[in-house]
C-alpha cells in the first residue's frame, strides 16, 4: 500500500515537473501569470514534502519488518533446539 502511495506521487510529482516545463516556455513567447507558476511550484513542493515522509515512514516500516521476521526466525530456531 506505502508503494501505491509512492508511485502515485511519483507520478504527479512527475506530470508537475513536465507542466512547470511547459508554462516556462510557453511564459517565454507569452505573457503568463506568475501565479500560476508559483502554485504549480508550491504544490510540486508539497508533493516532494509529503514523498519523502512516506519514503521515511516505508523505512521505518521496512526496518521493523525485517527485525520482527529475523526475530520470528530465531525463535523457531531456539524451539527447534529444544526439540
Amino acid at each position: 500500500m506505502v508503494l501505491f502511495f509512492m508511485n502515485s506521487f511519483e507520478k504527479k510529482e512527475q506530470n508537475l515537473n513536465q507542466l512547470i516545463d511547459k508554462l516556462n516556455s510557453l511564459s517565454l513567447s507569452y505573457s503568463q501569470p506568475t501565479y500560476e507558476l508559483e502554485k504549480l511550484r508550491t504544490e510540486k513542493n508539497e508533493l516532494t514534502n509529503q514523498k519523502a515522509e512516506i519514503e521515511k515512514k516505508n523505512e521505518e516500516l521496512m526496518r521493523e519488518h525485517k527485525y520482527l521476521k529475523d526475530k520470528k526466525k530465531k525463535k523457531k530456531e531456539k524451539n527447534k533446539k529444544k526439540k
